[in-house]
């Protein structure tokens, strides 16, 4: 018995996990793919020192790629230091059909030092669409 297309759910989000270091550079750092249409979210964490996101801001590579990213904003929604921050979902105005954008979360670390890792943004419902 096949599902009746009616009742078909959309493709869900992942929440995908990302650990940060606080003393490795940006470059071992690799880039997150999320894919818009699903709605993905990143859940950021650190073992060693607490973190808050400044801001999540468009890449040189796409310096005019629509903002903001996710519902979430930053800093503002979460000003406080913590082991672990969460995106929230990816807002699907943010799609471009056919292009990658790109974004850089700016981290800021308890204490000092701030890290700038990639986030790159995908249409479709994940690898290979």
């Amino acid at each position: 018995m096949s599902a009746d297309p009616k009742f078909m759910k959309p493709p869900m989000g992942c929440q995908i996990d990302y650990e940060i270091f606080s003393r490795k550079p940006e470059t071992d750092h690799l880039p997150i793919d999320i894919y818009v249409s699903r709605e993905d979210s990143i859940h950021w964490f650190c073992r060693d020192k607490k973190f808050r996101v400044k801001c999540v801001h468009p890449g040189k590579e796409t310096p005019d790629a629509p903002t903001p990213l996710f519902y979430r904003l930053f800093p503002e929604d979460n000003p406080q230091f913590a082991f672990h921050v969460n995106s929230g979902p990816v807002r699907p105005e943010t799609a471009e059909e056919g292009k990658v954008n790109v974004y850089k979360p700016v981290f800021e670390f308890e204490g000092g030092g701030e890290l700038d890792p990639h986030i790159r943004t995908h249409t479709g419902s994940g690898p290979g669409t």
